[in-house]
């Protein structure tokens, strides 16, 4: 079997992701070894691939030192998996055209990034998303560009408010209407060359620290058919995670991630090998669009992983 390297940036605990992609490699006869980029060893990932100790994303010496990894590991693939991470493949792509990563363009990289822009950009492009609190309740806080739902808040009267924004810089936050909705997270691939490949969507059924852990794989031609108009719309490139949500039949997007979503296993499991499909996509070997997938649900576990002392 011909060898095929893979390097996650971030790949922390996306065991099972990098395991689909060793599956995958084995469907095309290829031998697939996977590697992650850290700034420590004591990560799950360990138990699946070799960790490389690199710099922090905002670092300006991390893409002369991805471009070595890159070429000292015959590295093929590069998966962004952190936020943070999706402007550093950009901008790696930008730097090292010959490398012909798969990637989004790196000013839409850069938007998407930040909250605020992200909204922005909705509304200038008439797409529907939550609108703006203008300092009426209830409404919802979140970071601007944070992730995970972390320092992310329901603020439902002033004195709540004033209680959070005592704590917290206010100008580094967005503030927008609080919606009671269904909340879906859309799994979805371009190929390098824009062509729209598919994209399953999943409802949300339960969320810890902010990464779905229990969620129902459905089947929804409206936010398809949206899904498919934003991409269009934004030339975005490779996996991409969108995430809406609907209230009394009315779908609004609330954020686009040029990355693997956290569960887009269960669309993988739905039908929707996205790992296979990047890969041939990097060797130019044809392949069809989806045409269908399986609805099903999927529940996760933790699993442990131990790290020696003294290595």
């Amino acid at each position: 079997m011909k060898k095929f390297n893979i390097l996650f940036l971030g790949g922390g605990k996306r065991v099972s992701l990098a395991e689909r992609f060793i599956n995958a490699g084995k469907k095309l006869n290829l031998n697939i070894n996977v590697f992650s980029y850290e700034v420590n060893t004591q990560i799950p990932f360990k138990i699946i691939g070799d960790i490389i100790i690199g710099m922090k994303w905002n670092n300006k010496n991390i893409y002369n030192d991805l471009f070595k990894v890159i070429t000292n590991k015959n590295i093929s693939i590069v998966i962004a998996n952190v936020d943070l991470a999706t402007i550093v493949l950009a901008n790696l792509c930008k730097k090292f055209p010959d490398l012909k990563l798969i990637s989004s363009n790196s000013n839409i990289c850069n938007i998407f990034l930040d909250k605020l822009k992200t909204h922005n950009e909705f509304n200038k492009s008439k797409i529907k998303t939550i609108p703006l609190a203008n300092n009426k309740f209830p409404m919802f806080i979140k970071p601007k560009k944070g992730s995970a739902s972390k320092n992310s808040h329901k603020i439902f009267d002033k004195d709540y408010y004033k209680y959070i924004f005592n704590q917290i810089n206010e100008t580094k936050f967005i503030k927008q209407k609080f919606i009671k909705g269904i909340e879906y997270s859309v799994d979805a691939y371009v190929s390098k060359s824009g062509r729209f490949i598919g994209a399953v969507p999943r409802i949300r059924l339960k969320i810890s620290d902010g990464e779905v852990t229990i969620s129902k794989v459905v089947k929804d031609l409206e936010i398809t058919e949206l899904t498919k108009k934003i991409l269009k719309k934004f030339n975005l490139i490779g996996p991409i995670n969108l995430q809406f949500i609907r209230k009394n039949k009315q779908l609004y997007i609330l954020e686009i991630n040029p990355r693997f979503g956290g569960g887009v296993i269960a669309s993988i499991e739905a039908g929707f090998d996205i790992p296979k499909i990047m890969i041939m996509d990097y060797l130019d070997i044809a392949y069809k669009n989806l045409s269908n997938y399986k609805e099903l649900i999927m529940t996760r576990s933790f699993r442990e992983v131990f790290h020696a002392f003294d290595n």
